[in-house]
């Protein structure tokens, strides 16, 4: 048995996409959880200063109190389950000394090593990467990268940066420039510190 339908008017649908509503806040419910491997929030700073670091046996924060040097970095974790993803690119000049370098991530708000570090191992030095630059001249650019896949130690503010030593006691490391200033293959670069909190 056939059925009609009585219409004032039919309007054309448009088929190439739908209207979804805009999201007009970036504020979440506390409940609210992401799919792990989410990204939940993202910061960073770098710095394009350039400076001699030279801190020999002792632990010393890169750029030291100076903000327009040193690569802090303020996050507020939602979540101890998290995880942080931290990213450093170091552009530094080496002094054409052979050398060995030790860094740490620190947590400056809980006066302690990023976790996880270096597991104990006798008179081995905790920490989280070493470098040793190539000893060619005074003018040995290197780049070091380093990433942590790091704990979470509190849902509160917390303040990380990067603490460097020259154990060897050698000559003092260029940070964002070459040794010489030389037109031809001197240069001036940017260091920086990336930090991503990762749904778990």
């Amino acid at each position: 048995m056939a059925s009609t339908i009585s219409v004032d008017k039919l309007e054309p649908v448009n088929q190439d996409h739908i209207e979804l509503p805009k999201i007009k806040t970036t504020t979440w419910a506390s409940t609210t959880k992401f799919p792990p491997g989410h990204v939940i929030q993202t910061f960073g700073n770098y710095s394009n200063v350039s400076y001699s670091f030279d801190p020999d046996s002792s632990w010393v924060e890169l750029g030291g109190s100076d903000d327009t040097k040193n690569l802090r970095v303020a996050i507020t974790p939602t979540s101890t389950n998290n995880k942080l993803l931290m990213r450093c690119v170091i552009v530094s000049n080496s002094p054409n000394t052979n050398q060995i370098w030790s860094w740490r991530f620190m947590d400056i708000t809980g006066d302690s090593i990023v976790e996880p570090k270096g597991l104990s191992a006798g008179s081995r030095v905790q920490q989280h990467f070493s470098s040793r630059p190539v000893a060619y001249d005074s003018n040995d650019p290197e780049t070091l990268t380093y990433e942590l896949w790091a704990d979470i130690a509190r849902t509160t503010e917390t303040v990380y940066t990067i603490y460097g030593r020259n154990a060897d006691g050698g000559g003092a490391m260029e940070v964002n420039r070459s040794n010489s200033d030389n037109s031809s293959w001197g240069w001036t670069g940017v260091s920086s510190f990336i930090i991503q909190e990762i749904q778990q």
